[in-house]
């Protein structure tokens, strides 16, 4: 396959090992994917568009409270956005916080089989309910990653769980009722709070600026909701003395080092079902570490630090790019990062001013091994490179990523740059090196209003999914459509995972990359069309000899599979 075709069903078409399986996923019943149903696809809105890409609405529309904040927001109060998984997403202006679906929750509705329950249609049939809650009170501003939204096992209503970056936490059983809430006060003096993350239930990890970590959990005792919040102390003896174990514990302080370090990102992943085991990445400007966490233990385990992880990344710049100047010279930011089943991906930026004024963008990916150490094993440049000046940092490194298997997508408020990522076991850039690209145009996603731009983006299930400020949920789908790719394509390898439970395996069913919210209508299996269907849709409306022959073909095939 060109390398070109590859860029086209990137976002969905996994280039993992493809599955064998293709026979567990065969029809259950006439017309599980309606094409009926699926006709509105076409008439979704088109927001961006690229040679291979598109960006297109998602979803429900936005609720009206939430058209009125992004549209007239004064520039002086910053608005957050983000969403998760399981079919909600909130809005931070200000102590203002809004919670609506832009889907469906698959999980509200238990079926009786894989693939019963489809992942929701991205049509948009009206503007879901909102609800507001109103936030604790802090001076320094409140941010939509200190928030998040859950339904509890046996609710049918969603609980939210709040965070001020000054430590004030706030617990809402049902965001059906602002005033029926719970706090807790100052959880830790002295630190701003950056981000959070859920384990599940109610099972949460905090980080802070520093990159101090805080275990919060949420149980009823005695008939009551109760906060109880629990600092993750470092091992002992890892800083060096008690007095650096008590400035670690403190203000985040590092071994051999003065200043405090500075936090770039946590993520999760889950390793295993039963006993639950979740492992933590905590990325820093100056190292990364990995810590064990059991949710209903409550035990967590100090796995590894790398602390030599930038002067890898270092390394690789300077043997790619520069490997004839002094390593010293290369000036680098790590931006982002994220953990996928191909290993923790890191976004990263380098500049070399001695040699040149153009800043270098590569994915990192850096793998756990075995025996807890920290390996980087592929790497891929981005062909989009920056022109370097000071005025102008604060733009050239405020770059975030999303990733699935095959494919980053690289994006700041303005852009976003679909990437194909290395396919080797080795540090490589091979067909990404900008020594090999020659004239290549770089392939980008842009937003042409003016007062536009991306929010937030997340990659649930292979769905590369953003928040734009005009259109909300967008998504990116291929432009165009290889036929071969339909009989090469996978399904979440999650599916197949020996730890995953079978509730756990209907939702990722429900949620693959074939289901009807993330694919085009001409992407389907061939086992999910049904001939008959297609044809009833062509009498219906104006005879169309493209529906036709795409009907003859399908019946053609199956009659001889």
């Amino acid at each position: 396959m060109s390398k070109s075709r590859q860029s086209l069903g990137g976002s969905l078409f996994s280039a993992g090992a493809r599955s064998t399986n293709s026979s567990t996923f065969a029809r259950q019943g006439s017309g599980r994917y309606s094409v009926s149903s699926r006709s509105n696809v076409s008439t979704l809105r088109v927001v961006a568009k690229s040679e291979y890409n598109i960006l297109e609405s998602y979803g429900f529309s936005l609720p009206v409270q939430v058209t009125e904040v992004l549209t007239f927001n004064e520039r002086n109060i910053n608005v957050s956005v983000n969403y998760s998984q399981n079919g909600w997403a909130w809005l931070v202006q200000g102590r203002r916080l809004f919670v609506w679906q832009y889907r469906d929750n698959p999980n509200q509705k238990p079926g009786t089989g894989f693939g019963v329950e489809t992942f929701s249609t991205p049509r948009r049939p009206y503007a879901g309910q909102c609800r507001q809650l109103t936030l604790p009170h802090c001076d320094i501003g409140h941010k939509a990653s200190l928030v998040t939204v859950f339904v509890n096992e046996g609710h049918q209503m969603a609980s939210c769980l709040a965070v001020s970056p000054a430590g004030d936490v706030r617990y809402w059983q049902s965001i059906a009722h602002d005033g029926s809430c719970i706090d807790e006060y100052n959880i830790l003096e002295g630190q701003e709070f950056e981000q959070l993350i859920g384990l599940g239930g109610q099972e949460f990890v905090l980080a802070t600026t520093t990159c101090s970590l805080m275990r919060l959990n949420v149980h009823l005792q005695n008939g009551r909701y109760t906060i109880v919040p629990r600092l993750i102390k470092p091992p002992s003896g890892f800083f060096g003395g008690i007095g650096k174990r008590f400035a670690s514990i403190i203000i985040g302080m590092h071994t051999n080092q003065e200043r405090e370090n500075k936090l770039v990102k946590i993520s999760c992943e889950k390793i295993s079902q039963n006993p639950s085991e979740w492992h933590i990445t905590v990325l820093a400007d100056r190292w990364i570490q990995r810590w064990a966490v059991q949710p209903q233990s409550g035990n967590e385990r100090f796995l590894s630090e790398d602390a030599d992880i930038m002067k890898k990344m270092r390394d690789f710049f300077h043997q790619k790019l520069w490997n004839t100047r002094d390593v010293s010279e290369i000036e680098l930011w790590a931006l982002d990062m994220q953990a996928t089943d191909r290993g923790v991906i890191i976004l990263a930026a380098a500049v070399n001013e001695q040699r040149s004024p153009q800043v270098y963008y590569a994915l990192m990916t850096v793998i756990f091994e075995p025996d807890n150490t920290f390996t980087l094993k592929e790497s891929t440049i981005m062909r989009y490179k920056g022109f370097y000046s000071a005025e102008r940092l604060a733009e050239l490194i405020d770059f975030r990523f999303i990733a699935n298997r095959s494919f980053a997508y690289v994006y700041n408020d303005r852009y976003i740059f679909p990437v194909a990522l290395a396919e080797t076991d080795t540090v490589s850039s091979q067909g990404s090196s900008p020594t090999s690209t020659g004239g290549e145009e770089v392939e980008k996603l842009e937003f042409h209003a003016r007062e536009d731009m991306i929010l937030m983006g997340n990659c649930f299930q292979n769905t590369p999914l953003f928040f734009s400020r005009l259109n909300g949920m967008v998504v990116i789908t291929p432009s165009d459509f290889d036929p071969s790719d339909m009989f090469n394509s996978s399904v979440s390898s999650d599916m197949f995972n020996p730890n995953c439970s079978v509730a756990d395996a209907t939702v990722l069913m429900q949620q693959s990359i074939f289901a009807p919210a993330t694919t085009n209508a001409g992407n389907l299996i061939l086992y999910e069309l049904d001939p008959e269907e297609i044809a009833s849709v062509t009498e219906m409306q104006e005879q169309d000899p493209v529906q036709q022959l795409k009907a003859a073909f399908i019946y053609h095939i199956k009659r001889n599979t």
